[in-house]
């Protein structure tokens, strides 16, 4: 699979396109807030900027020790998502239903967060998930 990206500038409650003539399809920042700042907390809303990107295929956003519950509208916003890493997060709550309805993705990680509840039924409904991991 061929991925094109967009270059971003990411900052602290903004994010800023650089390339308007292109479309952000992937958008990895595994440890980006834990190897900049160890000791700042970030809350769940920092993400919100995220949520315009509805062309992204993939979202790593692991290991950032991000706090709160998952935005649940938001995350419905990911219409074209395939892989989602949210693991080693602090992540708190349940697992908001529609993230079910991300229906061409493959891959969620979960792990290493603090949620709780009962996986929804709903979960049936990611016939294309090939990976699941709620550890």
């Amino acid at each position: 699979m061929e991925f094109k990206f967009r270059l971003l500038s990411i900052g602290l409650g903004h994010l800023q396109p650089r390339s308007p003539s292109r479309n952000v399809v992937a958008l990895d920042i595994y440890s980006f807030v834990t190897s900049l700042a160890p000791e700042v907390v970030v809350k769940s809303a920092v993400l919100a900027p995220l949520f315009r990107i509805t062309t992204l295929t993939k979202l790593d956003i692991s290991s950032n020790s991000i706090q709160g519950e998952l935005p649940a509208n938001g995350i419905a916003n990911f219409i074209k998502l395939l892989h989602l890493d949210l693991r080693e997060n602090s992540f708190n709550g349940s697992i908001p239903t529609k993230l079910f309805r991300l229906q061409r993705l493959q891959y969620l990680d979960m792990s290493s967060n603090m949620l709780n509840g009962i996986l929804s039924q709903e979960v049936g409904a990611l016939r294309k998930l090939r990976v699941l991991n709620l550890a």
